[in-house]
């Protein structure tokens, strides 16, 4: 059979193949030599020394609730990703209590500048979170600087109030910004990722170079227990239409099917078997590895980011 194949026929006769080594190791070692020979890759963006952060995963850990919706007070994690916990926020008084559901700003990741959208608080996306890292997002697009976003949010902000003041366009211009932002964008998601806020927080679908989880990240159109009630609400009022009497007990076994089946599908597992992200990240790596895909990102030419006739 090796007459048909393999590495002697390829290398001595088809000329299929360069080089023969006889071990994973040698290959390896053999393409370390070939790749001095290649010139340097440059890096598109000036870089500084990298410091180290002032406090580590395990702080990180205990200022990031195990529970998916508890609320975190995100600049605390920021400061355990930043070099010397140094984060430099904009626009950090704008909004009291609206505006501070996002956090926005720049800080060094291993020497690397970032900046920096995340999910704050409750996560909720109200107008003035959305108007602010709009702008952030224009800004880092016009300076080219990557942007890292920290999705921890459950959706925008509904009802009267929000409706009247503009949610709707201003969670679009949010939508569009991320959307034309040509920078390098990573997405880490550390809490809920639901519905449109999955959009404005660079989802899948919006091309973020590198798209990671934790295993608190939860990835759906809505939360379980959200679903399990929205669901059961409107079972039941069918069954009202008809005529029919409502089984109490049946309505709660369907509540609670539905509130299971949407927390195991928005599981990091079972995203990542759907390839919604590129993998889990655990808070001890996180800095690490986010600095190690901002590297990668890197080595080639940042794009313009081209925002067409938008006003903000």
């Amino acid at each position: 059979m090796e007459d048909l194949g393999g590495a002697y026929v390829h290398t001595q006769h088809s000329g299929g193949c360069d080089h023969f080594v006889k071990s994973q190791e040698e290959g390896i070692a053999r393409l370390r030599e070939m790749m001095d020979f290649e010139p340097p890759q440059k890096f598109y963006i000036d870089r500084r020394e990298t410091r180290e952060a002032k406090c580590d995963y395990k702080e990180m850990m205990r200022c990031t609730s195990i529970d998916t919706y508890r609320y975190i007070n995100i600049k605390d994690t920021i400061k355990c990703l930043a070099d010397d916990g140094y984060f430099h926020e904009y626009k950090s008084s704008y909004g009291p209590g609206r505006g501070e559901s996002i956090v926005c700003g720049k800080m060094w990741l291993k020497g690397i500048p970032v900046g920096v959208i995340a999910s704050n608080m409750s996560g909720i996306i109200y107008i003035e979170a959305a108007r602010k890292a709009t702008e952030w997002m224009i800004r880092c697009g016009n300076s080219k600087i990557p942007v890292l976003f920290l999705q921890g949010s459950p959706g925008y902000m509904v009802g009267k109030a929000e409706e009247w003041g503009g949610i709707g366009k201003y969670g679009a211009d949010m939508v569009r910004a991320c959307s034309c932002l040509e920078v390098p964008k990573i997405t880490y998601v550390i809490g809920p990722d639901h519905g449109a806020a999955n959009y404005g927080m660079c989802g899948r679908a919006f091309k973020p170079r590198f798209a990671f989880t934790s295993m608190r990240g939860r990835t759906t159109v809505m939360s379980g227990e959200t679903a399990g009630f929205i669901l059961e609400t409107v079972r039941r009022k069918n069954v009202e239409d008809r005529g029919g009497a409502v089984d109490e007990e049946e309505m709660a076994r369907f509540r609670q099917m539905m509130r299971d089946r949407y927390d195991e599908e928005g599981h990091p597992f079972y995203t990542g078997s759907l390839l919604f992200h590129d993998g889990v990240i655990t808070f001890s790596e996180a800095r690490d590895k986010l600095a190690r895909a901002f590297e990668i990102t890197l080595h080639v030419p940042i794009a313009e980011s081209i925002w067409g006739d938008m006003k903000v």
